[in-house]
């Protein structure tokens, strides 16, 4: 599906901050403003198409008070507006959909996709909306008069993300390079790869620096300023050599990222020091004994005699509570670990009914224990990282979650799935199902 080679591809970064007016807030600028940013599924008859069906059988368990059905083909990827009226959705349909989470109307369609749209994403105001597919074409659309307002194709690319607090768009490019655009104008910045493929990445807290992991298990820190590399971390230890950062997630304390990876562990970096503070090893096997104590760098990580492969962090999160010093990671095998990240070691495991797909924690002061799971057999799943346990489980979807989006305030849960369908869950006031 992927497209192997690279068109279009931008010259080098030129010195665009001359050009700059002083209204625009961007990264540029040293005093840019700090921002912190399933049921079943159906299957088939296995009896005569003439039997009669089952009177005592109950219906699926829906508890989606929306759910969007434009998408033809699965929902790869879902985020809300910050205002939290808007959702946009982008699949496999090649097309991506920005409507409204109310009444599930199609606000605007994003068309001119050549591949499955990987990546869509408000940028940090709502007013605009970016839509990138497997191909590299990435497309940036104004809200308010739902025109496209500028589009870039940059060959395969593994992630996009907006600055916290500016016009800014960033892209990781399969080569190993990462462009920076300011958006409308274009103007482009490169940080420079090293011929391995960036898998993941974000902005700091802070908004000045840029956090990109690579395949061959490197973590550089990056100035987005002066597009200078600060620091460069090996991640993932020693545990096996199939280490490939996959998930990235930073605290607000604008000090820790955590990483995941496909040889089940996740590392605990310093963005200040460049230091590994601890590797977390998240596998189900006999290997997994020690590591999550200790405070060890990659290259001190004991060797295990082998490495069970289901264990990949597929999603990571950190608690913003600093009352809460935790750290979330789910695998590929179904388990929940919650972390004291002070201590480096387990909390509580949890075991899910299948594969965690995605992860995210509740920003909400009154909620901000709570972590929000999606899993591979379509199940959802809020767990108090305090105590454990499941508060809610969510079902709907019959097929896995792909992506979903917690508002600011906590009380709308945007999900996308395989069942080629979205859906929006009211938590406001939804009562608790505890197990």
């Amino acid at each position: 599906m992927l497209n192997m080679f690279l068109k279009d591809t931008p010259p080098s970064s030129p010195d665009i901050t001359s050009s700059m007016d002083e209204e625009e807030v961007e990264f540029y600028d040293e005093d840019i403003e700090e921002r912190v940013e399933s049921g079943t599924e159906d299957l088939p008859d296995d009896g005569d198409d003439n039997e009669e069906p089952d009177e005592m059988s109950e219906p699926t368990q829906d508890d989606a008070d929306l759910v969007f059905e434009a998408h033809t083909s699965p929902v790869f990827c879902c985020d809300l507006s910050p205002l939290g009226s808007l959702a946009v959705t982008g699949g496999q349909d090649d097309m991506a959909y920005v409507w409204n989470i109310q009444t599930g109307q199609t606000e605007l369609k994003c068309e001119g996709h050549k591949d499955s749209v990987s990546h869509v994403a408000f940028n940090h105001d709502g007013s605009y909306v970016a839509t990138a597919d497997m191909s590299g074409i990435i497309q940036v659309w104004k809200i308010s008069n739902k025109n496209l307002i500028w589009s870039y194709t940059m060959g395969d690319l593994s992630w996009m993300k907006w600055h916290h607090g500016a016009n800014v768009l960033l892209a990781g490019a399969v080569s190993g390079e990462v462009y920076i655009w300011r958006i409308p104008s274009g103007d482009c910045k490169v940080l420079q790869g090293h011929g391995e493929k960036n898998s993941c990445g974000l902005v700091m807290p802070d908004g000045k620096r840029a956090v990109i992991c690579y395949e061959d298990a490197v973590l550089k820190i990056f100035d987005l300023r002066s597009e200078a590399g600060l620091h460069r971390i090996e991640v993932g230890g020693r545990i096996s050599s199939e280490s490939i950062p996959i998930s990235v997630t930073s605290h607000s304390d604008n000090t820790l990222v955590l990483v995941g990876a496909t040889n089940g562990t996740a590392t605990l970096v310093n963005t200040q020091t460049g230091k590994v503070l601890s590797v977390l090893d998240c596998r189900n096997s006999s290997a997994a004994r020690t590591s999550e104590r200790s405070p060890r760098g990659p290259d001190e990580a004991e060797e295990p005699e082998s490495t069970n492969s289901s264990s990949s962090v597929e999603a990571v999160g950190l608690c913003a509570n600093a009352s809460l010093p935790l750290a979330a990671t789910g695998t590929l095998d179904g388990r929940l670990l919650i972390w004291d990240i002070s201590k480096q070691m387990r909390r509580h495991e949890c075991q899910l009914d299948s594969g965690v797909t995605c992860l995210q924690w509740n920003e909400n002061a009154s909620n901000d224990s709570m972590v929000w799971v999606g899993c591979v057999g379509g199940e959802i799943y809020q767990v108090d990282s305090r105590s454990g346990r499941t508060e809610t489980r969510l079902f709907g979807h019959t097929d896995s979650i792909l992506s979903l989006c917690l508002s600011k305030d906590g009380n709308i849960l945007l999900t996308s799935a395989n069942d080629c369908k979205a859906r929006v869950f009211r938590l406001d006031g939804r009562p608790s199902t505890t197990t």
